[in-house]
């Protein structure tokens, strides 16, 4: 970074406290790594490349997100807090980092190391040497296991933003060259999975074979940390209100919350439907607090009728449909208001109205983040296919 800033090889060692080799060194160390080189050699001195220069801006944000996580640990009162920030900076190693960005991950010694391919000692270890360096305890340890504290907990999600855009340079590097490829990981729901989702994949696969995409089902809260994290790139759901304001949000369509049924159930057809007739049936619905079990239990309220029996409470959706295709159960789901929902396909939606049934639904990401030109490319295809 400190050449990419303009200053020589030799004033970059003696800013770094380094001799001119070792920088020399580490420099096509990094070269090598990404596959392009940073600086061409000229007469008059390094002259920064196209690939330099992304990785110099990757570089920079990777260094915002490790001094937000340090400054935790040097306070104002000491008397140079910045001399301890540039220290402990110089102390940290990829290893620490990924170290604890796994324990945050997984829970524990062993399935940190696992996931990393290492032994367990070996996390142990660097992130004992962390806890060392910067004089604070992250991780808390139990009778019957271990997991990162608060601290622990906020220092890891820094360091796997840290990490993410080191990934990124790669990508963005290899775009240079021609390879628009890499990852996209995305957090749905199941009109966004069963509607928006494959066509825009689709669309992405073709047009750069190169792209590889993880799409995760959960609950919304887990997805809005991985989100946080930068473990996941997009969240595409409707989502609840109050969104914190570290995320962005643009919306895509619009859906409407219905009551499904199996094709043999007693109610399809029918017209005129209320609420006592839907409260004869056995229901499958989400948690409790969640938008669709408002919803649904409004139905009963505003006609005074007594909730039915909620006999299965689930949000796997496989379950739900098995379910109704066997059973005279009843459920609320979402669909899209354009483009053929196949997951609803042999089920039914029966004639009566939820209260406030429509839901927006959007494209969540972090305010702070800077997308890959693939990533990109995927949000304008995920745009189209939600008009």
């Amino acid at each position: 970074m400190l050449i990419s800033e303009g200053l020589s090889l030799r004033k970059a060692a003696q800013r770094l406290r380094l001799t001119q080799p070792a920088v020399t060194l580490g420099l096509a160390t990094l070269e090598n790594q990404y596959g392009a080189p940073f600086f061409e050699r000229r007469a008059a001195g390094l002259a920064q490349t196209p690939a330099g220069a992304a990785f110099a801006r990757r570089a920079a944000r990777c260094m915002f997100y490790l001094s937000r996580a340090l400054s935790r640990f040097c306070s104002e009162a000491e008397r140079s807090p910045v001399e301890r920030l540039e220290k402990l900076m110089g102390l940290l190693t990829i290893p620490q980092l990924r170290a604890l960005v796994a324990m945050d991950e997984h829970e524990g010694f062993r399935p940190a190391a696992e996931s990393l391919g290492l032994s367990v000692p070996s996390v142990h270890r660097a992130i004992g040497h962390l806890e060392a360096r910067v004089g604070e305890k992250l991780v808390h340890r139990e009778k019957y296991g271990v997991s990162l504290n608060f601290l622990g907990h906020e220092t890891a999600v820094l360091f796997s933003l840290a990490l993410r855009e080191l990934r990124s340079a790669s990508t963005d590097i290899n775009t240079l060259n021609g390879h628009l490829e890499g990852a996209v990981t995305v957090g749905c729901v199941r009109v966004t999975a069963s509607v928006l989702l494959p066509e825009a994949i689709n669309e992405c696969v073709k047009a750069f074979p190169g792209a590889r995409f993880l799409v995760v089902h959960q609950q919304y809260e887990d997805m809005l940390e991985q989100l946080r994290s930068g473990r996941m790139d997009y969240i595409c759901s409707t989502a609840r209100k109050d969104i914190p304001a570290d995320f962005r949000t643009k919306k895509l369509c619009l859906s409407e919350l219905c009551i499904i049924c199996g094709p043999d159930h007693p109610l399809v057809g029918k017209k005129n439907i209320n609420a006592r007739m839907l409260a004869e049936f056995p229901w499958i619905a989400s948690e409790p607090g969640t938008g669709a079990r408002v919803r649904m239990n409004a139905m009963f309220e505003q006609e005074g009728v007594a909730l039915p029996h909620v006999a299965v409470v689930t949000h796997q959706f496989s379950l739900i449909r098995s379910l109704l295709l066997q059973t005279n159960f009843l459920s609320l789901t979402t669909r899209s208001g354009g483009g053929e929902d196949h997951e609803l396909s042999g089920l039914c939606v029966v004639n009566k109205k939820v209260p406030d049934p429509c839901r927006d639904i959007w494209l969540l990401s972090r305010h702070d983040w800077e997308p890959t030109r693939l990533q990109e490319e995927f949000v304008k295809t995920l745009r189209r296919a939600a008009q």
